[in-house]
């Protein structure tokens, strides 16, 4: 047996004898060789090695077609952006380390003389063909780039199919060189053809009728084609919250003398949908969020939504019911339902509230919204100082109107953009109000880029409140500041006008800015160096505080999570604060 196990060791070491040097050969052959150029620019460079490729010792053996080969490759690079008849010599350098050497000595360059070009048919005054000529087409006197000329033509192409231009096809392509002259003459000729035409849309079985669904499409039978018609299509259906899933399939016809029937295939939301969330902020203490939401009650794409928010000091349940007009997406009515109990220092008060609103997307972008309210409202403010200010079972018939529109630049962590909003309201006993008062609110966010990697965002605050007899104008409407969202450094909600006894009572006035510098240190990491001034007045518009801080956002891919460090410097101490939502 042991002789048997030495002979099998014995071939086994021999094979690996014979074998080694055809490894270590093989080895060899994979090596690189280093591929020198000079004589020539970073641009013609790296399409020289593009198109030259890798080479390996192995193909060093044929000195001669490696010599072809790569002589072949540099000059095709070189023509391809425009120098026809350089010269190239080629050194290959076999011992010690490997290594081919192209030497060039470019000609003069071709350029461009005559550019005749020309787009027929139905697409000849299209905008988007026509732009992009514009991006792409050559200008006389232009070095020749066979490159750019061929992207030319396939975005053509690209844009006219984009387009429902189907049949559109080149006529005449061609490139005319005088190698002599030094000059490229250009001849394209772009037949569009005809332009293809929408048609009917069909839906597959849904809860939601015939005239909800013709509210989503965005474009009627007939209209030309265009990709971004069935873009837009399956985005608003998605969008209106009816829908869990959407396929559109366009069916070409066989010319454009036929519509193109469009199929649309969808599944309808879950009638039901509970959601459960857990926070923590440094304002509200451990915060639990339920939700109940049926986002298609019924073939009119009627929904409601609810929620039940509990905190340590806010509780707060709302209802929303919603009621499409014109436009599921833009235009809508909704019924809302609202209790609330929010507690801060030693105040309190408790809201319950009904009211009816419009919310319509304008043409300009902005939102505008309508709305009236029926309010009743109980409050303390003092607790248990023995003077308390109180506003007991008081009824508020509230009208009021607000604009808002947001708009960003670079999805849910945008490089800049901004938001607005403009809130009024008012109260009258002509209205069967208890008390009347006129009451003005606007904000402004806005993100700019300062460079690469740096961003500035800064906020502003203005309020106002007029009121026959502030004491009896509601806590909830009055103006507070300090906290989260507000001037970072102090409590939440205490900042603003004291009795005597030091019980806060809220302010006629308002003012807060804010200066944020962000800085990313990390793809999904930004730091943060903010300040924030301002407060809630009396008389406008002392006294002012001021906070300033140090924080740092992680970008979810839902908005982001921020954590400030902040210090009051007027008497405010250190506070840290905690936040997640929206940059803006």
């Amino acid at each position: 047996m042991r002789a048997l196990v030495s002979l099998y060791l014995r071939c086994w070491i021999c094979l690996g004898l014979l074998l080694a040097p055809g490894i270590l050969l093989a080895q060899d052959d994979q090596e690189e060789v280093n591929l020198r150029i000079s004589g020539v620019g970073k641009r013609l460079d790296e399409n020289i090695r593009a198109h030259v490729g890798t080479l390996y010792v192995r193909d060093l053996e044929n000195s001669a077609g490696l010599r072809s080969s790569v002589e072949k490759a540099v000059q095709e690079a070189l023509q391809a952006l425009g120098y026809y008849d350089s010269e190239v010599t080629l050194r290959i350098q076999q011992d010690r380390e490997p290594e081919v050497r192209v030497s060039i000595r470019l000609a003069k360059p071709v350029r461009w003389r005559k550019i005749l070009v020309r787009i027929e048919g139905e697409g000849q005054f299209d905008p988007q063909l026509q732009r992009v000529l514009s991006e792409n087409l050559p200008e006389p006197g232009v070095v020749l780039d066979h490159g750019a000329y061929e992207t030319l033509k396939r975005r053509l192409q690209t844009n006219a199919i984009s387009r429902g231009f189907f049949d559109a096809t080149y006529r005449e392509h061609r490139i005319e060189i005088n190698r002599d002259e030094r000059t490229a003459d250009l001849y394209l000729t772009f037949d569009s053809a005809r332009r293809y035409r929408l048609g009917e849309v069909t839906f597959s079985e849904t809860e939601l009728n015939d005239r909800r669904l013709g509210q989503l499409v965005p474009f009627k039978a007939g209209d030309p084609y265009s990709e971004e018609n069935i873009n837009n299509l399956t985005t608003r259906l998605l969008d209106s919250g009816y829908c869990a899933s959407v396929t559109v399939r366009p069916q070409r016809p066989e010319n454009a003398d036929q519509p193109i029937p469009v199929e649309v295939h969808l599944r309808d939301n879950e009638s039901n949908r509970v959601g459960v969330g857990v926070g923590y902020g440094t304002d509200s203490g451990p915060r639990l969020r339920l939700s109940w939401d049926k986002p298609l009650i019924n073939s009119y794409g009627h929904s409601f939504t609810s929620s039940l928010v509990w905190s340590q000091m806010n509780r707060r349940l709302s209802a929303e019911y919603r009621i499409p007009e014109t436009d599921p997406l833009n235009d809508f009515w909704i019924i809302q339902a609202g209790y609330q109990e929010e507690e801060f220092e030693d105040s309190y008060y408790r809201t319950e509230s009904l009211g009816f609103s419009r919310q319509t997307l304008l043409s300009s972008g902005w939102w505008r919204n309508p709305s009236l309210r029926i309010r009743s409202e109980s409050a303390s403010l003092g607790g248990g100082s023995g003077k308390d200010e109180r506003v007991e079972n008081s009824l508020f018939v509230v009208p009021g109107i607000s604009f808002s529109k947001t708009a960003t630049e670079g999805g849910v962590h945008p490089d800049r953009g901004y938001r607005l909003l403009f809130d009024a309201e008012f109260s009258d006993p002509l209205l069967g109000s208890d008390t009347r008062y006129l009451r003005l609110n606007t904000e402004g966010h806005y993100l700019m880029r300062l460079a690469p990697r740096h961003q500035l965002l800064s906020r502003l605050e203005l309020g106002w409140l007029m009121a026959d007899d502030f004491h009896e104008v509601p806590v909830s409407t009055r103006f507070f500041a300090g906290g989260d969202q507000s001037i970072r450094g102090y409590d939440y909600n205490s900042l603003g006008p004291r009795r005597s006894d030091g019980t806060e009572t809220g302010g006629q006035y308002l003012l807060t800015a804010s200066a944020e510098y962000l800085y990313q240190i990390f793809t999904n990491w930004q730091a943060a160096v903010f300040v924030d001034h301002g407060g809630a007045f009396a008389d406008c518009c002392e006294p002012r505080y001021t906070g300033v801080g140090v924080g740092a956002r992680w970008l979810l891919p839902f908005g982001n999570f921020r954590v400030d460090i902040a210090h009051g410097v007027e008497g405010g101490g250190i506070r840290l604060h905690l936040f997640v939502g929206g940059v803006l």
